[in-house]
């Protein structure tokens, strides 16, 4: 790593310092570590100023940072050790990090080429200054392959895009299936309703108002759906676990999640419940009455 790597990728710095032009061949090896590697190692202690023996070098911990998911959003971020570029310049291949929206960019040797820094002047799109990054890195030498030049926003997109598609792929049918349960339950209640001509005639007859016969109604729909809710809960809470592997920081047993989607559930049957409502306050009591 190179001065700026860290600023460039947003990795916030904990404790100690990062790299500086300082750390080069020939002074004190140095390296920086992961929170929870310094947890892991040096529970009782502060990890800067540790020694490790890391690559064939004793090394001083000079700085601890956040943890990265280098491997994907369903993997917990690695123990991580971080070392000066400058330090073992051997590697052949390098990756380039480059911050847009004026910040500078963290730079690396290729090939033993001395590193370079872009420092765009306007807050213009990582899109668009990629074909800027080529000329300048073709500028150190033209000889230089460079391939996967990707944004930080397509790194993540692409490492997503299998639990994504699952994702959109369940709240299809869940919506699907909620649809459906409106239909049902709309025509469960609306059949009720029209064998229940007579008795609700003879309720607005003896007085009962619309609002009485509305609130009758869509009451005898919501019990069945709040006891369908209760059920459902006991069987989220029950799979939790399988489904925690398809989940990224976010609980399976969330209580926020689940009162939404109750509260979905008995807003889905109030909208069910409520038209064969009206349509029974409508019921005229004289027709009501002479109906078989």
């Amino acid at each position: 790593m190179t001065p700026g790597y860290f600023d460039a990728m947003g990795i916030a710095r904990l404790r100690g310092r990062t790299f500086t032009r300082l750390d080069v061949e020939g002074s004190m090896p140095v390296v920086v570590v992961s929170a929870n590697m310094a947890q892991a190692f040096w529970p009782r202690a502060d990890a800067v100023g540790a020694r490790i023996k890391y690559q064939g070098a004793l090394r001083t911990v000079v700085g601890v940072v956040a943890g990265v998911r280098h491997f994907g959003l369903d993997h917990d971020a690695p123990f991580e050790m971080y070392t000066p570029h400058a330090q073992q310049p051997s590697y052949h291949t390098m990756t380039l990090v480059i911050r847009s929206g004026g910040f500078r960019a963290a730079g690396s040797g290729f090939f033993g080429f001395s590193t370079r820094y872009l420092e765009p002047e306007t807050s213009e799109p990582a899109v668009a200054l990629m074909p800027s990054i080529r000329r300048e890195l073709w500028a150190i030498d033209r000889d230089v392959p460079i391939s996967a030049v990707r944004t930080l926003d397509q790194v993540v997109s692409d490492s997503t895009e299998a639990p994504r598609f699952r994702t959109v792929l369940l709240t299809a049918f869940a919506g699907l299936a909620l649809i459906l349960a409106i239909v049902g339950v709309a025509g469960v209640i609306g059949h009720g309703v029209s064998r229940r001509t007579q008795e609700i005639g003879v309720r607005v007859a003896l007085g009962a108002t619309t609002g009485r016969v509305v609130a009758m109604i869509v009451g005898e729909g919501l019990r069945p759906t709040l006891v369908g809710i209760l059920i459902g809960a006991a069987g989220a809470l029950a799979i939790a676990r399988v489904v925690s592997g398809l989940l990224f920081d976010v609980a399976p047993a969330d209580p926020a999640v689940m009162a939404i989607s109750a509260a979905t559930l008995v807003v889905a049957a109030l909208a069910a419940a409520w038209l064969p409502a009206r349509r029974a306050a409508r019921v005229d009591p004289m027709i009501a009455l002479r109906s078989d």
